[in-house]
């Protein structure tokens, strides 16, 4: 009985923390406005757009994709890659190089404005839209997203960037839409957080769509851990 009553405490000051972080994250998004150094690029946000710094999952994501594009850039390798889920466009500006051809979907369009304010050079390729339907299936050889990580329902379409669904529904299906427009030998690399929860039927899913592994992980001082997954279709 006792345990009972522990799970369900923990359960509720668990629900109570996911709430607090979606507050926070939700007037950062929506009312703050900013200017940013990251990896050598000066980056403006747009109030109503995902912050690109002192965010885990962002920051993760700049080391990663930095390290992807010093390998490019090493042995001239010519890819097309998308973003999806693109924000003020920070991820795709660090790979961006005459070797890749890149494509940034969000369903948000001031997020497709801010990315585009940030691209002064017009390197990057936007569409503005729900899905990836408009890229053609097997055709993509590196595609990433950053997703929304909160096990929650987006209410209004400022929480778009912040809910991943209860049950990480909305995850899932971007990593569908992913798997449909990456060729046989290209890759996906997606974050999870700690905070997002996925469950036992989450992973089968994921099983069942493909082979998965954590290329890398970053702890906050046990306060949330960021793991960035890679995956492979199985098909």
């Amino acid at each position: 009985m006792g345990r009972i009553s522990i799970d369900s405490f923990a359960r509720i000051i668990s629900t109570i923390f996911i709430q607090f972080i979606k507050i926070i994250l939700s007037i950062w998004t929506n009312h703050i406005d900013g200017k940013y150094k990251i990896n050598h690029h000066n980056i403006i946000k747009f109030k109503g757009v995902f912050p690109p710094k002192y965010t885990l999952s962002t920051e993760i994501f700049v080391n990663i994709l930095s390290l992807i594009k010093k390998i490019l850039l090493k042995y001239s390798f010519s890819f097309n890659i998308l973003e999806l889920g693109i924000g003020t466009g920070v991820l795709a500006k660090i790979l961006s190089s005459s070797y890749t051809y890149i494509i940034g979907v969000d369903t948000l369009y001031k997020a497709c404005l801010n990315t585009s304010y940030n691209d002064p050079d017009k390197s990057i390729d936007l569409i503005c839209g729900f899905s990836t339907v408009f890229i053609r299936g097997d055709s993509i050889d590196i595609a990433y997203t950053n997703p929304p990580y909160l096990p929650c329902e987006a209410k209004v379409q400022s929480e778009y960037s912040i809910c991943g669904g209860n049950y990480l529904q909305i995850i899932l299906k971007i990593i569908i839409d992913l798997l449909r427009i990456v060729h046989k030998h290209g890759l996906i690399l997606f974050t999870l957080s700690s905070f997002s929860k996925p469950d036992s039927i989450f992973w089968k899913n994921i099983r069942n769509l493909g082979e998965y592994r954590i290329l890398t992980k970053l702890k906050f001082i046990g306060f949330e851990e960021i793991k960035i997954y890679l995956l492979k279709s199985v098909s």
